[in-house]
């Protein structure tokens, strides 16, 4: 038996289970103007926050975060795109071995749906679809990686200034990667 945030589950069905889960957000502008966004999570869960805002960085820009009844869990994304002809598509996840060190709610969920008597993917299907998810812009990053920006480009750029409640896709999938190297990547949706 293993034991993860002192729930017992079978090693090898750990072993079977997810590493993680991407989310893929098609982001849609239509401001009829050309747009950035951005997220950028990924230093934060190696607990490397030392390396936002340096001179090559343009800082954390948003977050995803997905929002499931007393669980407010912060995805992981790496990312800044420019939104040229009305839309854009940015990947965030949940990774087990990187989000296990920053917040014991990811451990919590990867731990139940493992033990889960319908089975993993039913139950983070579930907990996915019963969740919110929200965009959270950081204003200053972004006032910060227009500025730089602009000194390339005189091209004007709009960027989000409020949270962005994110609808999901209908009917829901999911895509559950089983290994590090994300070769082993499966769209589960039982509807």
């Amino acid at each position: 038996m293993c034991v993860v945030n002192d729930i017992e589950i079978n090693c090898d069905k750990f072993a079977e289970g997810p590493q993680s889960i991407n989310f893929y957000f098609d982001i849609i502008t239509r401001s009829g103007k050309n747009g950035i966004l951005g997220s950028n999570t990924y230093y934060h869960f190696l607990d490397l926050d030392s390396l936002y805002y340096t001179e090559d960085d343009s800082g954390i820009m948003g977050r995803f975060v997905m929002v499931n009844r007393n669980d407010t869990l912060v995805l992981c994304s790496r990312g800044i795109s420019i939104i040229r002809e009305d839309t854009c598509q940015i990947i965030a996840n949940i990774d087990l071995m990187l989000s296990s060190n920053r917040n014991s709610a990811f451990k919590d969920l990867f731990g139940k749906a493992l033990k889960s008597p319908d089975g993993y993917k039913q139950y983070l299907y579930d907990y996915i679809k019963k969740s919110r998810f929200l965009y959270i812009p950081i204003v200053s990053d972004y006032k910060r990686q227009i500025g730089i920006l602009k000194d390339r480009s005189k091209e004007e750029l709009v960027y989000p200034q409020f949270p962005i409640e994110i609808n999901k896709m209908k009917p829901l999938k999911i895509g559950i990667i089983r290994n590090e190297d994300e070769t082993d990547l499966e769209f589960y949706s039982p509807e």
